[in-house]
């Protein structure tokens, strides 16, 4: 992390068991904060003037791969249960009233939690968000093919109404979920958006489809676009 990173307040609180750790409290409320997150998202910057991505195997210290996400605001409690640094598996981070912005998103709130063991649930949404810019905010757990796609293909668009959810263990990804209906395991992955005057270059030789106005729908392995209207 680096920006403005305010730590309102630290506390912590213990039981009388000697089997559990303190937890951990933390309260957030930073401003131009820069998160390095490049086991989650494929984020590309250049440095040096070469494009380095992730995908590459580049082992030079000179060229390290940064994945940057850029906030102007996060604001949110963090909230880290059963810490135990010899049986990490146990411990817990629970994202509570978290909200954030950039250049891409407007609004957006999310909470849920994480455990170590790999299970996470997690929601997210926002008011708004740049149809052209979503790719950046697939995770890397949906094939690359689907994120070079995504990231060739929609030209432009405004996005509102924008939905995520995640729920599992990640170990078992990528869910077979339908829709936004869980599996039988209770599992679920999720992302949702209206969108309007989008454009959609589908494939080469075809020509670009506009004005679109549309829902578009990432869940478990498939991808689904409903259009009322296009050009």
């Amino acid at each position: 992390i680096s920006g403005n990173l305010n730590i309102v307040s630290n506390s912590k609180s213990s039981n009388n068991s000697e089997k559990l750790n303190p937890n951990i409290k933390i309260n957030l409320d930073s401003k131009n904060i820069q998160l390095y997150l490049p086991d989650i998202f494929d984020t590309t910057i250049k440095k040096n003037n070469e494009t380095i991505n992730n995908d590459n195997n580049n082992n030079n210290n000179n060229n390290k791969i940064s994945n940057l996400l850029n906030l102007f605001h996060l604001k949110g409690k963090i909230d880290i249960h059963n810490f135990n640094v010899k049986n990490s598996t146990r411990n817990q981070i629970n994202f509570l009233d978290f909200s954030f912005a950039n250049n891409d998103v407007s609004n957006g709130k999310f909470d849920g939690l994480i455990r170590f063991d790999g299970y996470v649930n997690l929601n997210a949404t926002a008011d708004s968000a740049n149809a052209n810019q979503v790719y950046k905010y697939l995770p890397l757990v949906i094939s690359k093919d689907v994120r070079n796609w995504v990231k060739n293909a929609v030209i432009s668009g405004n996005g509102s109404n924008v939905k995520f959810k995640m729920k599992g263990n990640i170990n078992n990804f990528p869910f077979r979920n339908i829709g936004n209906s869980e599996t039988e395991n209770n599992e679920i992955f999720y992302i949702s958006a209206d969108v309007k005057n989008g454009e959609l270059h589908y494939a080469n030789n075809w020509l670009p489809i506009k004005n679109i106005a549309a829902n578009l729908e990432f869940f478990g392995i498939g991808m689904r676009i409903v259009s009322d209207s296009a050009n």
